[in-house]
């Protein structure tokens, strides 16, 4: 399918909300390695690629004029996509939700 261009996504069936950090990552460890993708890759499976099948052009990248949720880690997720297992910080609708590795938003149980 990726040689044949075929847009692939990844996720998971339990939500983000209910899947930690680091079996995220380790499901997009899998795909790198079961797939030969390359991290960038694996990072547009989660991303770009589901928001454009979706038809969500407003989401997916971080580009001025679109809505985004950040995450910044330990390590370069571009050379590893393992260094996603290490989250020090998000933000959701540009407020922070994870300091130094732990929730911290207002209503963090809800996520």
């Amino acid at each position: 399918m990726k040689a044949a261009g075929v847009h692939l996504v990844l996720h998971t069936d339990a939500g983000v909300r209910l899947t930690p950090f680091a079996e995220f990552a380790r499901g997009l460890e899998v795909a790198v390695a079961a797939i030969d993708l390359t991290p960038r890759e694996a990072i547009q499976m989660v991303t770009r690629l589901p928001a454009e099948g979706l038809g969500l052009a407003d989401l997916g990248t971080v580009e001025s004029g679109k809505r985004a949720d950040l995450v910044a880690v330990d390590g370069d997720p571009a050379a590893s996509v393992a260094d996603l297992a290490r989250v020090r910080h998000v933000w959701r609708d540009g407020r922070p939700l994870v300091r130094d590795g732990l929730f911290s938003g207002p209503d963090h149980d809800a996520y």
